[in-house]
């Protein structure tokens, strides 16, 4: 077989030159068959509770990101890299997605300016929970978890007909975990937002959407703790009929889980001292309040006192040494004394 003479007049067998031919051939074919497509689809976007579940297919060696309503919804990155069919991924929702990113919305993964999904609606469920309304002095504090942005009202429950108690609108808005919102109680809500009264959140947009009831905490006074022998008089006046229990004054510890004082207005409850644990003892200072709700809506502190029992006349006393004034008292009234 002959020769080929190349550029620089080196000459090649064109044996081997049709042998690399072939081999750069096959490997730009292999090179081909094995490219990736670049594509990318979004079959469904669903929230519940905390989270997101989103459904896609992708072809690229490009991580997707997630757009709602033609904007970046992402507030992380490398959400959407792997590669594959009906891939389904749960992620948290406030940790990965801003609040374009809500329910109604149009959602679609974009591959950077190289391709976009077709937009699928963001489905789900909404929810919203109430977790406590408690009157702090001039403030009115609400503890509430919601997975939608719109903003929502706090409802009175009320016999005549439901009625909304915040004057100022745009209050409770976008999504929470557990926050609490401090509001200033004169200029934000009506005279109807008082202790004892049942309340609700409610979407201001879509009335559907609302939360449990909880009854507002206010006013919790604690007027005394004694210890009276083998009972514990506790004197409270408090506004609510929500159960309380108390606690340690200092660091919130729990005395009593089985012990709690319910009724409203001005209450005196005598309770077994075996109730209470070992760490309830006369010196302490204790509050009445509710674990879930500490420390909002707890009381003032008291310090647990212990009255003196007197020995009755008639009863039967141990001396442990010779007889003092005090014991010759003891004899005079009647009680019987035995020196050991």
């Amino acid at each position: 077989m002959g020769a080929v003479t190349i550029g620089n007049g080196v000459r090649f067998p064109l044996r081997v030159m049709l042998q690399s031919l072939i081999a750069m051939a096959a490997l730009l074919l292999a090179t081909a068959a094995g490219a990736q497509t670049n594509s990318i689809e979004l079959h469904s976007v669903e929230i519940v509770g905390d989270e997101v579940t989103v459904v896609y297919s992708k072809d690229s060696a490009i991580c997707a990101t997630m757009f709602a309503d033609g904007q970046p919804a992402q507030t992380a990155l490398d959400l959407f890299c792997d590669n594959g069919s009906n891939i389904s991924t749960t992620l948290p929702l406030m940790a990965n997605f801003d609040e374009v990113f809500d329910f109604g919305a149009n959602a679609e993964l974009r591959l950077g300016s190289i391709a976009a999904s077709d937009t699928v609606e963001i489905t789900g469920v909404p929810s919203i929970m109430l977790h406590a309304v408690v009157l702090d002095g001039p403030d009115v504090r609400v503890t509430y978890t919601k997975n939608f942005v719109n903003c929502s009202n706090l409802v009175l429950v009320a016999d005549a007909g439901d009625v909304e108690l915040n004057i100022a609108n745009m209050l409770f808005c976008g999504r929470a975990d557990n926050e609490t919102y401090v509001s200033d109680y004169i200029s934000e809500y009506t005279s109807q937002l008082v202790p004892g009264v049942d309340v609700y959140l409610r979407d201001e947009i879509d009335l559907s959407r609302f939360s449990n009831t909880v009854t507002v905490l206010g006013d919790n006074t604690l007027i005394s703790v004694e210890i009276q022998g083998d009972d514990v008089i506790v004197e409270y006046d408090k506004e609510y009929d929500t159960c309380t229990t108390l606690f340690i004054g200092s660091h919130f510890g729990p005395l009593a889980s089985d012990v709690e004082f319910c009724d409203a207005g001005p209450q005196t409850v005598v309770v077994p001292l075996a109730d209470f644990n070992a760490g309830f003892e006369a010196g302490i200072d204790v509050v009445l309040g509710i674990s879930e709700f500490l420390p909002w809506g707890t009381s003032n502190a008291v310090t647990v006192t212990e009255q003196d029992v007197e020995e009755p006349a008639g009863s039967c006393v141990l001396v442990d040494g010779p007889l003092t004034l005090g014991d010759r008292a003891l004899l005079s009234s009647g009680s019987t004394i035995h020196a050991d």
